[in-house]
């Protein structure tokens, strides 16, 4: 166990001093270096609502949010398993990166939930052409699910894409749709292996 400890700190240190290691050319001046993450206040600073089935179109992304589908599974605390069947249309001339941690999520109360990898287990496990998607290809569009666990007796989930088609570290735009509970619907024939 110590030398698992040791370890630890050892790399812990090493990461604390790689920012103030040089790795490249020292005349780079500090306005040419990028920041690799969004600052909190931007994070989705501005929303763009969305209709359930309607299309919403940021730059040049366009997002629908079809349905909200309850698989009538459960965790162990009574927790539901719901999946966002969506679109995402891509009409620029390059391939840009989209991943279900990154890029969605689904508000229940103020609360936000990112994707879950159970849910994520389930899809590849049990949902028919259910993919691991990595990109959106230049001038097409992929539709494709993501999986949430969200409370017992939630009412309504707002559901929520980071547009990130020009970089995927700017997640300034995000396209949300509040879908009710009651709008919420059964797997539909054939989405379940």
């Amino acid at each position: 166990m110590n030398k698992f400890k040791t370890t630890i700190l050892l790399l812990t240190a090493m990461v604390s001093v790689l920012p103030f290691t040089g790795c490249g050319d020292s005349n780079n001046s500090s306005s040419e270096i990028s920041i690799s993450y969004v600052e909190n206040e931007n994070l989705g600073k501005n929303k763009h609502e969305a209709d359930l089935g309607a299309s919403v179109t940021v730059d040049t992304t366009t997002f629908t949010v079809h349905n909200v589908i309850d698989v009538n599974k459960t965790t162990e605390d009574g927790s539901k398993y719901i999946y966002i069947k969506y679109t995402i249309q891509n009409s620029s001339d390059k391939n840009f990166k989209v991943d279900n941690l990154n890029n969605f999520y689904v508000e229940v109360n103020g609360q936000q939930y990112k994707n879950d990898v159970r849910a994520t287990l389930y899809a590849k496990q049990s949902i028919n052409d259910y993919v691991e998607l990595e990109s959106v290809p230049a001038n097409g569009e992929i539709t494709n699910y993501v999986g949430f666990v969200v409370p017992e007796g939630t009412s309504s989930v707002t559901c929520g894409y980071y547009v990130t088609s020009g970089s995927v570290t700017d997640k300034q735009n995000a396209i949300v749709c509040e879908v009710s509970s009651s709008d919420w619907i059964q797997p539909p024939e054939g989405m379940i292996k």
